[in-house]
């Protein structure tokens, strides 16, 4: 008996045990397909100055998230692709003219239908002034919340 803990056959298997227990733990969490979609702003009249952006979920699932504070003459466009990899969500917005500071306020509402609910990791860039809003959201009803932006 003691003769198989002194073989060297003994320590090579154990030692391959060990190397796939340790593979198994170590490996890597697989990502879900990327899936990009773009949407188109509903421009409002804002009273609101301070650049956020709120996050709403509704009952049916839908997503509104509402950019304050952007300056821009009346009739502007906005849109924003997003990018959904697992619960990671990229959104990069763009308007159809130049920043300026002397522009009436106004508000781009978005209306998001493609997320499940489950909770995500949300990148919001402006590409409009270069600013950007991090956080974390959940999309179940009646969340929520408000992202400050940042440069």
């Amino acid at each position: 008996m003691e003769e198989i803990f002194t073989s060297t056959e003994f320590y090579i298997i154990a030692f391959t045990i060990a190397v796939a227990i340790t593979a198994l733990f170590f490996k890597p969490t697989p990502k879900d397909e990327a899936a990009t979609y773009f949407f188109r702003a509903d421009m409002s009249q804002s009273d609101i100055s301070e650049r956020k952006i709120e996050i709403s979920a509704l009952e049916d699932g839908t997503l509104t998230i509402t950019h304050h504070g952007l300056t821009a003459p009346y009739g502007t466009e906005s849109s924003i692709a997003i990018t959904i990899i697992g619960n990671d969500i990229k959104i990069v917005e763009k308007l159809l003219h130049e920043y300026s500071d002397d522009l009436p306020l106004q508000s781009a509402t978005y209306i998001i239908d493609r997320l499940k609910h489950h909770s995500y990791h949300l990148y919001f860039e402006s590409e409009y002034d270069g600013t950007y809003a991090t956080g974390r959201f959940i999309n179940t009803y009646p969340f929520h919340c408000s992202l400050q932006f940042t440069q």
